[in-house]
């Protein structure tokens, strides 16, 4: 069994062809999907199992494009970076659920926020310190503002 990731929920709405190793998947509308998950073999060996593997979509059944993969990583501009030589810590149990969730981490849209919340404060700040010409209390304020916009990068 396999579906895809839409908003938290399975969706179950598709229809699936298997030929040898690779599953096609159908669905009746355009699908936008954050993730997959599948389900391991109920009475099957474990070397059957899907541990490498690459899904690829397509709109019109010719033209396919690599939208996931066993093995990820993002980039520090954010896109993501497919891996699918890597392998997948696909469950051993038999019967059992796996969910694959390809998003940006959730910590990076914090620090995103968090970066913009400590750096507009800072810069007014710095530039009342720099109005009333408090050269000391303006490098305080530049030194806090970088360490706690380290702190977030490093959390």
């Amino acid at each position: 069994r396999f579906g895809l990731l839409r908003t938290c929920t399975r969706c179950l709405d598709a229809e699936a062809v298997v030929h040898g190793p690779n599953i096609t998947i159908s669905f009746p509308d355009h699908v936008e999907a954050r993730g997959w998950w599948f389900s391991t073999l109920e009475h099957a060996d474990p070397s059957q199992d899907a541990v490498r593997f690459v899904l690829l979509s397509s709109e019109n059944g010719s033209t396919w494009t690599a939208d996931g993969a066993s093995g990820w990583q993002y980039q520090t501009d954010g896109s993501l970076q497919l891996l699918p030589e890597h392998s997948w810590a696909t469950p051993t149990a038999r019967a059992r659920d796996d969910t694959v969730v390809i998003s940006v981490p959730e910590h990076w849209r914090l620090l995103s926020i968090g970066t913009y919340a400590v750096a507009a404060p800072m810069f007014l700040l710095l530039w009342a310190a720099s109005f009333w010409r408090q050269e000391r209390l303006g490098k305080r304020i530049l030194l806090f503002g970088l360490a706690v916009i380290s702190a977030l990068s490093l959390a």
